[in-house]
């Protein structure tokens, strides 16, 4: 029942943001949506692996290559669908939790939970560079191969 709340809070969450993004219409829907899917892959992958950093770095990396398909899919740009989508691995318990640590002068619980929310947002980072990264190389080479197509059918 926790993970059920979790996902529509996350649906809630993403739509309302998209909607302060000037979202509208279709593309605000899918947004939330994929909201709701980036944390249930997040929720799935933690139970299976219990580890919670591969699960950000996972769902990142999902979402981000589904934002690149919906871009593509509403001739819209990326950002347009991956930063809502995001916003529910935002690691905003874990940054509460370190700062709480530190008004409380626990400089333990502050080092350990400050650790945590530097993995990860670095988990985050690197899911999304690395589906940027082979989706430029991937237009770097069609790029190549549309322009060797257009070269190799002149004549002369």
């Amino acid at each position: 029942m926790n993970q059920l709340i979790q996902i529509l809070a996350a649906f809630a969450g993403t739509f309302f943001f998209s909607s302060l993004y000037n979202l509208r219409g279709a593309k605000l829907l899918v947004a939330g949506l994929g909201g709701m899917c980036t944390w249930s892959v997040c929720l799935a992958v933690t139970a299976a692996t219990e580890n919670e950093y591969f699960a950000f770095l996972l769902a990142a990396m999902l979402s981000n290559l589904a934002a690149e398909l919906l871009a593509r899919w509403f001739k819209t740009p990326t950002t347009t669908f991956v930063v809502p989508m995001l916003i529910p691995l935002i690691p905003g318990g874990s940054l509460y939790d370190t700062m709480g640590a530190a008004v409380a002068r626990d400089w333990m619980q502050f080092a350990q939970k400050g650790q945590d929310t530097i993995f990860l947002s670095l988990s985050l980072a690197a899911g999304i560079m690395a589906v940027s990264s082979v989706k430029r190389l991937l237009d770097g080479f069609l790029a190549i191969y549309r322009e060797k197509s257009r070269n190799g059918c002149k004549k002369g």
